[in-house]
């Protein structure tokens, strides 16, 4: 019997006709072997080999794969050529095969590596022939379009804004242990994408590093686009004294200049000891003289540092250089003074509450510990500006003592009588209830403003009025207006003064005004007179309240004609208890300017408390009012005012603080 055997070198459905051979009565058939080309998914075929844009004159590679797509068969022979696009072998070695032929087992692959440097910025475009001893006729011999472009990247170095021949970053001296920055910009002027693909450094012994970017590496190079810059940091850290030169080199795809490079160059020169600062304050020959009350800026700002370091400044009042009684201090809550928060400022404001010298002082610090010594210093002299000025002091940490100035002229009539214009309105300056009185010369109001008290009563004192403010003095509907009150509970109204009155200024001056009010103890307190008018005043203390504790010691000074000290000094005067009323002095003030005021010492002391509908009626003109005067005496009281209707609301001192 005569059998034909098929040996099969793969599954039944991978057979296919070939050539053949007989042997005895068997048959046996070869499969070829078949090629597939690919780029990374063997069931993938490749179509085209592209290399993208490639730096002129720099080689760039890709694999690829050939392989035997049948198994156990015959080896695969392959070759790989370059052509033109006419299918002429192209010149040049523009794109080389590393192999360009193999064998090829069957199943297996092989790499192989396609190398593009294009000589120019162009577009390149070819074909890789491919020749077989593959089983179809169609992978016998075939092409695969190949494809890239040439660009030409540039690097360019600019320092400081200019483009240097041999570019150089020069530290200068830099102080051992310290560190200074400087830095570099790396720009491409080309056409192609430039890469960095390392940094090398040499002779730079480490104190030189490049801080930013992170270092290329060939992972991870550094790419710069077309017009495109980056920055580098450079810094110098000296570690001993001595010159330091080193070189950075930029390894790129720049084909002019692979290894573009930077020297850095530094000296290490001794780190100084730091020094303290001078603290300075402006201040004129014979020190700043300030009318009190007031304040007074400041300037610390010529102080300086030789080590460059940023100041810190602290001013207080040197201590017992201030008068006697002041309340005023830096950056603290005593008292009800304008105590400003602002110590550690260059520029400060400082406050005068008393007649007499202050020192302040100044100590700047540079952040190492380095306070300036000495401190820098400044007499501030306080003088009284005013022609009458008083003030008051005590020796009590917690009563509260109040200072009282009546105006006892002629031609005010009190009602009652028997109140002499102690805790009257507008008679009485004090505390908060009537701290600005108009007296003498009335002020003038713009046109139209029509006083819903009369000119009886001083505009600003509350007892005279109904606790409510008119918006529109001239409409009869009243509301709360916030913006009718100065302080406290006081009163006024919302028409302003007539500012192109020319007696304006002088029916101002010749006011009293209650400058500094203190119900915390020690005071001080004062009530000031620009110019006063001719007339009578009479000083009084008041011990409001005690508090429980008793005694106080109470004393006034008393200056005439702006002075630096006081022409008179009453007390201390001991006052038992809450509601005694020490009466200090009196005061005639001439008509003529040329003239001396005359003060005459009382120092009585009684007990005394607000009286209840205590008023007063000033003149109308600054002068006697007879007609006043007269309808007064005969009815007793001040019938013609509206002072009369509204209870003297002053008498809140008795139990409330002020």
């Amino acid at each position: 019997m005569n059998t034909s055997i098929r040996w099969l070198a793969l599954p039944v459905a991978a057979i296919v006709a070939g050539s053949f051979c007989a042997c005895s009565e068997d048959t046996f058939e070869s499969i070829p072997p078949d090629i597939s080309i690919y780029e990374s998914d063997p069931s993938t075929e490749m179509q085209k080999l592209d290399f993208g844009s490639v730096p002129e004159r720099i080689p760039f590679r890709k694999t690829f794969f050939v392989r035997n797509k049948i198994e156990h068969a015959m080896d695969l022979t392959f070759s790989l050529s370059l052509l033109d696009t006419s299918g002429k072998p192209a010149s040049g070695n523009t794109v080389t095969f590393s192999p360009a032929e193999g064998i090829v087992k069957g199943g297996e692959a092989i790499p192989v590596t396609a190398t593009f440097t294009p000589p120019a910025a162009q577009q390149y475009t070819f074909k890789m022939h491919v020749e077989t001893n593959a089983r179809t006729t169609s992978k016998k011999k075939f092409d695969i379009p190949v494809a890239g472009s040439g660009m030409t990247p540039k690097i360019v170095i600019e320092i400081d804004g200019d483009v240097p021949e041999d570019p150089v970053l020069d530290f200068g001296d830099v102080y051992v242990y310290s560190s200074l920055p400087k830095e570099a910009t790396v720009r491409n002027d080309g056409t192609g994408t430039l890469t960095i693909s390392s940094v090398s450094a040499s002779n730079t012994e480490g104190a030189f590093q490049i801080l930013d970017p992170p270092l290329p590496t060939a992972e991870n190079p550094i790419k710069i686009e077309p017009k495109k810059s980056v920055l580098f940091t450079v810094t110098f850290s000296p570690v001993a004294v001595q010159a330091y030169k080193g070189t950075f080199t930029l390894n790129n795809d720049d084909a002019t200049n692979r290894a573009a490079s930077i020297e850095v160059l530094g000296n290490g020169v001794p780190t100084p000891v730091n020094g303290p600062p001078v603290a300075n304050v402006v201040c004129p020959e014979g020190g700043i003289m300030l009318p009190v009350p007031g304040e007074v800026e400041l300037d610390g700002t010529g102080s300086t540092d030789k080590d460059g370091d940023i100041l810190t400044y602290k001013w207080s009042l040197k201590e017992n250089m201030a008068p006697e009684g002041s309340d005023y201090c830096f950056d603290c809550n005593r008292g009800q003074l304008t105590h400003h928060k602002e110590s550690n400022k260059d520029k400060p404001k400082f406050f005068g509450d008393l007649v007499g010298d202050y020192t302040v002082q100044l100590i700047v610090n540079d952040g190492h510990n380095h306070d300036s010594d000495p401190p820098a210093e400044c007499v501030i002299h306080g003088y009284a500006a005013q022609q009458l000025h008083i003030e008051l002091l005590w020796d009590n940490p917690v009563t509260d003592v109040d200072l009282h100035l009546v105006n006892f002229s002629d031609g005010i009539v009190f009602n009652p009588a028997e109140t002499g214009g102690l805790f009257t309105c507008p008679c009485d300056c004090n505390t908060n209830r009537n701290r600005n009185p108009d007296w003498g010369l009335r002020i003038p109001y713009v046109a139209g403003c029509t006083n819903p008290n009369g000119n009886a009563c001083d505009l600003e004192c509350s007892p005279t009025f109904d606790q409510s403010c008119k918006i529109d003095p001239n409409d009869p509907a009243t509301a709360r207006n916030p913006d009718c009150y100065k302080g406290g509970d006081r009163c006024v109204l919302t028409c302003e003064p007539d500012a192109a009155d020319q007696f304006l200024e002088d029916a101002q001056d010749d006011n009293p005004k209650l400058d500094i009010d203190d119900t915390k103890g020690y005071g001080p307190e004062n009530i000031n007179i620009v110019k006063p008018s001719e007339g009578l005043y009479r000083i009084f203390v008041h011990y409001f309240d005690d508090y429980g504790t008793g005694n106080t010691g109470s004393t006034v000074r008393l200056y005439i004609n702006g002075k630096t000290k006081p022409e008179w000094k009453f007390g201390p005067k001991v006052l038992s208890n809450g509601g005694q009323l020490w009466e200090v002095a009196l005061v005639q003030w001439p008509a003529d300017d040329n003239d001396d005021a005359i003060v005459t010492a009382v120092d009585a002391v009684r007990d005394a408390s607000p009286v209840i509908g205590a008023t007063c009626r000033l003149p109308t003109d600054g002068g006697t009012d007879d007609a006043a005067a007269d309808a007064a005496a005969d009815s007793g009281a001040d019938a013609g005012t509206p002072d009369a209707e509204v209870p003297d609301a002053g008498t809140a001192d008795a139990g409330a603080a002020d």
